[in-house]
């Protein structure tokens, strides 16, 4: 009994102290690596030369400085996980033939849709850890067909969101608050927005915002000419296997969800309708959008 209530003591401060800016180290970017190892050497140099001099007095010194030195590294290693952490991108993952979309802003975020096989999860977890994401703090559903459903309940699971938009006929199984789809939501994050739209033929569409980037996610099947016109609009669009109407859309570039077959098909008819920036994610792996100084930047990872 004593262990237990020991243990949940600690659970308890170690939690509260994880959610004080600056008190965790996020292994997942590049560089922590080496931070590591930079540590272990001044640490591992300190000791040798304590060693060496043999003179308690410059042991001494050499300690407090080998601990300055190391505590200096640990905060500007944090300092610059805040840093890279602060730019607002939109994320269209590679699901393989599934939607799924993710706006973050710092540590916070939402997405849209959950489709893709189980793998999926394990790759968007690690995407979104590596680029400082602590929080979903909203997932949308538009649709309970697999392309958009698969992952839904291991999404919630893994970062149980604050609000889950939906009216899709899924079997959920989370404690997760489910609102109306329609009406979308502000987050805690003021660059991150959703907007929800159900057209005359019962399509759903979302938009997120993210910063100054905005995508609109398309229904399979949609017909892009029953958009009211300020969403016909945006940085990007995300399609599927089939989009109608889409040469009404102003984009910047379109990005195709489908497997590799039907996604060059789509390419091809989108090609003819003369959308030159067309971005298959089967091909070219997970697309990064992100707005800095009014222009538009996208990144294909693979």
């Amino acid at each position: 009994f004593a262990a237990a209530v020991i243990c949940a003591y600690l659970e308890l401060v170690t939690g509260g102290l994880a959610k004080l800016p600056f008190s965790t180290l996020n292994t997942g970017f590049a560089y922590t690596p080496y931070l590591f190892l930079f540590v272990m050497l001044l640490a591992g140099s300190g000791f040798v030369f304590s060693r060496i001099r043999r003179n308690p007095a410059f042991s001494a010194r050499l300690r407090r400085v080998v601990i300055c030195e190391i505590a200096l590294l640990v905060f500007v290693g944090t300092l610059s996980q805040e840093l890279f952490c602060k730019g607002p991108e939109i994320i269209v993952f590679d699901t393989g033939g599934g939607v799924c979309v993710c706006a973050k802003n710092r540590t916070h975020a939402m997405i849209a849709e959950a489709g893709g096989s189980a793998y999926t999860v394990s790759v968007i977890r690690e995407t979104l850890r590596s680029k400082g994401v602590r929080k979903v703090d909203a997932l949308l559903l538009s649709d309970e067909a697999k392309e958009r459903s698969a992952n839904l309940n291991r999404l919630l699971d893994l970062y149980a969101p604050d609000y889950l938009l939906t009216d899709a006929d899924c079997e959920i199984r989370s404690d997760t608050p489910v609102s109306p789809f329609s009406g979308g939501v502000s987050l805690r994050s003021p660059a991150l927005r959703a907007e929800t739209f159900t057209d005359s033929g019962g399509k759903n569409w979302e938009r997120l915002h993210c910063g100054e980037a905005d995508i609109l996610i398309c229904p399979e099947k949609g017909d892009c000419a029953l958009l009211p016109e300020d969403w016909q609009s945006c940085s990007a669009a995300v399609v599927g296997k089939e989009i109608n109407g889409i040469s009404v859309l102003n984009v910047g570039a379109v990005i195709i969800t489908a497997k590799e077959k039907n996604a060059d098909a789509l390419g091809r008819r989108l090609q003819n309708l003369g959308i030159r920036h067309i971005y298959a994610v089967s091909v070219c792996g997970d697309v990064t959008l992100s707005v800095k100084n009014g222009a538009l930047r996208i990144r294909a990872e693979g």
